[in-house]
């Protein structure tokens, strides 16, 4: 019983919001190198996705992407989350399992609603494709999780640290994504699995401001229930520390977002570069991601030139068009995987 305590404490209940959030758990941020010097950032010396690394890391020291309101678990906040459920949008056995789970959920978090620059189109192929995400992390070292796209809105995950699950995306548009999420952790220490099942809902929005950048508004609702009654139990005491993690996770993973979109932006050799790195996705993947790093690097360059700007985040853009050149030869006109409306 004090490893189950433990383990939701320290957030390793949260393996279906992991899986949810594209699985940037808890344990992969507890040993974080250390920050270095916005010099050392710029420069092209790094290897081995280190640039990437860094911005990331400096990026979280620096609340890059900001938090407009913060996460809450008030009775009014759940309310106005479950009005916005798209629940007459889902099949009937969606909806069944969806409501099963918000009706008997041990924890409810509406996380902080977060404001970052970003490419749409960037953000959209990452919430979109969360194995291509999961992959990107693995290269880079963030997170050990490891997911597989096994139909064309299902998922499965493993954190390798005992926690397992699925994920079915049960409604998808460009301003909301709806998922399902069931997961498990087992440990030699525990007589039977820990059990969960989670509903997240992403809402998005999309603003562009007067130099022609887009600003993404985001925010999600999440809902965990635990069959367990004892888990359920524990879960519910400790929830305002399990809200703070969720909180965490949400901002860690918004600043991802953040800095892939950069990165394609103001690195696309270095994006050509980690393609040939990410495994455990098809080769589909691995080609979308480049054609979609020279359409964002080519649409920048267009926007300063109109703009007649000279920087890019206070950067002197590396203008790799060998970088393009490469990466749309290698590219075919193959579609992005359309929302599930």
């Amino acid at each position: 019983m004090k490893l189950i305590a433990r383990k939701l404490r320290r957030g390793r209940w949260a393996g279906p919001l992991a899986l949810l959030l594209t699985g940037l758990l808890t344990s992969s941020l507890q040993a974080e190198p250390p920050l270095m010097e916005p010099s050392e950032v710029l420069s092209e010396d790094f290897q081995d996705g280190d640039i990437l690394q860094i911005q990331f890391q400096q990026a979280r020291a620096n609340n890059n992407a900001r938090a407009w309101a913060t996460g809450t678990s008030s009775d009014e906040a759940k309310r106005a989350a479950i009005q916005a459920l798209p629940l007459n949008k889902l099949t009937p056995a969606d909806r069944n399992r969806v409501a099963e789970v918000v009706n008997s959920s041990s924890m409810f978090r509406r996380m902080p609603t977060i404001v970052f620059e970003s490419d749409p189109d960037a953000y959209e192929f990452m919430v979109y494709h969360p194995d291509v995400t999961a992959s990107i992390w693995r290269a880079m070292k963030i997170s050990k999780m490891r997911l597989w796209q096994t139909g064309r809105f299902e998922f499965e995950g493993d954190a390798e640290d005992g926690t397992i699950g699925t994920m079915d995306v049960v409604f998808q548009s460009p301003n909301l994504n709806l998922v399902f999420c069931e997961g498990e952790f087992k440990s030699p220490l525990i007589p039977k699995p820990i059990r969960a099942q989670s509903v997240i809902l992403l809402r998005t929005g999309y603003s562009k401001e007067a130099n022609d950048k887009i600003y993404i508004t985001h925010s999600a609702d999440l809902y965990v229930s635990f069959p367990s009654q004892t888990v359920d139990n524990i879960a519910k005491i400790l929830s305002p520390i399990s809200g703070r993690i969720a909180d965490r996770t949400f901002s860690e993973i918004s600043t991802f977002l953040k800095m892939m979109s950069m990165a394609m932006t103001t690195r696309p050799g270095w994006v050509e570069k980690l393609s040939g790195k990410m495994g455990g996705i098809p080769d589909l993947r691995r080609t979308q991601l480049l054609k979609l790093t020279a359409k964002v690097y080519a649409a920048e360059l267009k926007r300063q030139d109109q703009a007649g700007a000279t920087t890019v985040s206070g950067q002197s853009p590396v203008r790799d068009s060998n970088a393009v050149r490469r990466t749309t030869r290698r590219s075919n006109s193959l579609p992005l995987r359309a929302p599930r409306r």
